[in-house]
């Protein structure tokens, strides 16, 4: 392609936009053809002309140079805005999904939290429910501990009673007895003297059968009287073996819900389960750690622990011995006992009494010994727990337990 400049046409001669320099013999000709009869002046003129369009052919060339590094400036800028186009719609793209993932994190979520609300209402209608069963459970302990402390009352009313009414047996015993042989003595005096003095008046002997008479109407009436009291006593008896089997029985059903009741693992609850004639195996820990490697200690301690627990229960060792108490017989651990002293003189003082106490537990609660038996245990006093501590510690656990859930 060409270009017109100062009416005359110019080929582009090459990359660039550079331009070549027109001939003599084209200006001549192009002159000729648009002016022709100014040829003479055109040839005056065409020098200087020549000049001034090479002059502007180099300023025209230095333009198109211009243009065109701007032109290449300008396409590598497109160039690069079309990358960031394609890397945008790439990153749209990926925005897209991400926006279809967090819609369907949404819809997933919204589900979860409707479900999660109807978990929330159910649990908090079984709240409801367990604090009314609660409730329930706390009136009708508690009307069990007025009712265990009635009867309570009444078992030990009737102890007393029993007591008193044995001592009134013994005390008319002693008074049917003395007034029986009183009553023999004076028949056989009677005999003897109707016998040997049979001239004696009629008076004297009629007054003596009137007194044997008296006597013998006094017998019967005490001994009707006697067994009065017994019958009464055997009553008593029987009602008080009715209370106790009862109150056995109570001391069953919370010896089953007691059992791992409030028991944080590390340490025992104030009241609680206690397994009377099983080994504490503590002083059998601390004995093996100080004896065994601490690859060995641990399995030591469970075998030595195991032997001795199978020797309590063995029905055919008894290592006890007997004693007077406040003239009442007791069993105690005979210290001299073969296996009792070669127990302490190989592990010691700690781990002996340990096994005096399981199988002094064993001989009390479980004669046979065949297993370790449960009792209601006051751990903080050490000793058998009454009814009526169990079901005070029972009320407590239940009290704090409402107080809590209402709290959450």
């Amino acid at each position: 392609m060409g270009r017109f400049i100062n009416g005359l046409m110019f080929k582009n001669g090459g990359k660039g936009g550079n331009f070549d320099k027109p001939s003599l013999n084209t200006i001549w000709g192009e002159t000729r053809k648009r002016n022709g009869g100014q040829i003479k002046k055109i040839i005056v003129g065409s020098s200087f002309m020549g000049t001034h369009l090479y002059q502007e052919m180099r300023r025209l060339q230095s333009l198109v140079s211009s243009l065109t590094a701007e032109m290449d400036v300008k396409n590598e800028r497109m160039e690069y805005m079309e990358r960031r186009a394609t890397d945008l719609s790439t990153y749209l793209a990926i925005m897209t999904d991400e926006r279809d993932k967090l819609n369907q994190a949404f819809l997933q979520l919204s589900t979860s939290l409707s479900r999660m609300t109807e978990e929330r209402d159910q649990l908090v209608q079984a709240h409801l429910e367990e604090m009314r069963s609660m409730q329930r459970i706390v009136y009708e302990n508690e009307t069990l501990m007025r009712d265990l402390e009635t009867h309570s009352r009444e078992l030990e009313q009737q102890r007393t009673e029993i007591h008193k009414r044995e001592a009134q047996l013994d005390i008319r015993s002693n008074q049917l007895s003395v007034l029986s042989k009183e009553v023999t003595r004076k028949l056989n005096i009677v005999q003897q003297n109707s016998e040997r003095a049979k001239d004696t008046s009629s008076r004297e002997n009629v007054q003596a059968l009137t007194e044997v008479d008296d006597m013998r109407r006094k017998l019967e009436e005490k001994d009707y009287e006697l067994d009065s009291l017994t019958n009464l006593n055997n009553t008593l008896i029987a009602k008080e073996r009715r209370s106790n089997h009862e109150l056995q029985e109570a001391r069953k059903v919370l010896i089953e819900g007691l059992d791992g009741f409030g028991n944080n693992g590390t340490r025992p609850p104030a009241i609680g389960i206690k397994r009377m004639g099983e080994l504490n195996d503590k002083p059998f820990r601390d004995i093996c750690i100080k004896k065994f490697s601490a690859t060995e200690w641990e399995t030591k301690s469970v075998e030595l622990c195991s032997l001795w627990q199978n020797k309590i229960q063995d029905s055919g060792w008894y290592p006890y011995k007997h004693v007077t108490v406040d003239k009442m017989p007791h069993e105690v651990i005979n210290e001299d006992d073969k296996k009792l002293r070669e127990l302490r003189d190989e592990w010691g003082k700690e781990v002996f009494d340990a096994v005096a106490t399981a199988s002094l537990e064993m001989n009390q609660y479980n004669a046979s010994g065949i297993y370790p038996v449960r009792e209601l245990w006051n751990f903080k006093e050490g000793r058998q727990a009454s009814l009526k501590e169990v079901m005070e510690y029972i009320l407590q656990k239940l009290k704090a337990l409402k107080s809590v859930k209402r709290r959450r």
